[in-house]
């Protein structure tokens, strides 16, 4: 059974979210908050497989991630968001974001972000479509594709 924390801060799209995992028969919620002030604590006691972030991606919260990757944590780590601005989606990348959906593209998308993140790859989706995409060890990705566009505080 997959394990999962949630951090978001507004209450009503926490909410969603636990309804969506309770749907799902292998994956556990182990913690939630609606702040990121300790969360490397309770990802360090928890041991989650995923932490499903609802993030603005400000300078704060991209250090958040980038320590999560440096501590070695085995959380992976899903960030939605309600910007799809590609530099801010670089960004989160390149701190070690595993998954990356917009907030509005809703449950289905976050359900396959999980899925995907669980099995291993990277899942990115900021548009309508997602396409698959092969990382350098062969296996898929998902990526979503846009073809209009140009090719810590927390412990």
């Amino acid at each position: 059974m997959a394990t999962i924390y949630l951090l978001e801060a507004h209450h009503r799209a926490r909410d969603g979210l636990k309804i969506l995992l309770e749907t799902e028969s292998d994956l556990q919620l182990v913690g939630e908050s609606a702040q990121a002030a300790g969360i490397i604590h309770h990802l360090e006691r928890l041991q989650p497989d995923l932490l499903i972030a609802g993030l603005t991606m400000d300078a704060l919260e991209l250090e958040m991630i980038r320590e999560i990757t440096a501590r070695r944590l085995k959380t992976r780590v899903i960030v939605l968001s309600l910007s799809a601005d590609e530099q801010l989606i670089k960004r989160a990348l390149d701190h070690g974001v595993a998954g990356f959906v917009l907030k509005e593209h809703g449950g289905s998308a976050v359900s396959a972000a999980i899925r995907s993140v669980l099995a291993g790859r990277i899942y990115i989706q900021f548009t309508e479509r997602t396409e698959e995409f092969h990382d350098g060890d062969g296996s898929k990705s998902s990526i979503g594709y846009d073809p209009a566009q140009k090719a810590s505080p927390y412990h």
